[in-house]
């Protein structure tokens, strides 16, 4: 009962991080699909990633006053670091945006962001279905799925850049486009951290 109750605290806290990381991206994708209200969007992502932040903590406090935990303590810690990763990147790059001060939106961006909610949604199942990853037959193709989100990722981001560094002169305006683009990037290398440390829970228990 005990081991029970230990297994069922953790990944429904990972489920709870997942929630908060798929709430943050679609509050990006509002931000950029319709650029009003920046300040209160900007704002709502800041929220939802302080209250990450904090179920975040609980969890390493959870670890800490448990000894038998479903999986390797390590690859809790991992996977919560990892998941905090993702939510830390997609508030940076909604503050990016006031503090470059931008004013109009890059086509790109839209398809760009609308991915990371698509990895962010396939992500929180991916979580969901870990607690059944001794038996489980659909959580290996749920990670594939992820990296191959995550490749599609940087195939976009090449091209942005390409057309950044070709269809502008300015270099302020290039600084500031070039290091969203980065951030978001780095957005997908991080949801992909996390499939990858869960593929590797799966081999070191099969």
């Amino acid at each position: 009962m005990f081991k029970k109750k230990e297994r069922v605290c953790f990944f429904e806290m990972f489920s709870k991080s997942t929630d908060f990381v798929c709430n943050a991206s679609e509050e990006l994708l509002s931000l950029v699909e319709n650029y009003s209200n920046i300040d209160i969007k900007i704002g709502n992502i800041k929220s939802i990633e302080k209250k990450a932040d904090t179920n975040c903590h609980e969890i390493y406090k959870e670890l800490n006053k448990s000894f038998i935990t479903p999986i390797d303590r390590e690859d809790i810690l991992k996977i919560n670091s990892e998941l905090d990763t993702v939510i830390d990147n997609i508030e940076e790059i909604s503050q990016k945006f006031y503090m470059f001060n931008i004013r109009e939106i890059e086509t790109d961006l839209v398809q760009m962001v609308a991915l990371v909610v698509k990895m962010t949604r396939l992500l929180k199942s991916t979580i969901i279905e870990l607690k059944n990853f001794k038996k489980s037959k659909v959580l290996k193709n749920k990670i594939i799925s992820i990296n191959s989100l995550e490749e599609e990722g940087d195939i976009l981001y090449i091209d942005a850049v390409n057309k950044l560094f070709s269809k502008y002169n300015d270099p302020i305006y290039i600084f500031k486009w070039y290091h969203i683009f980065e951030s978001l990037e780095n957005c997908f290398d991080s949801c992909e951290s996390v499939a990858n440390t869960i593929e590797d829970v799966i081999l070191k228990n099969s």
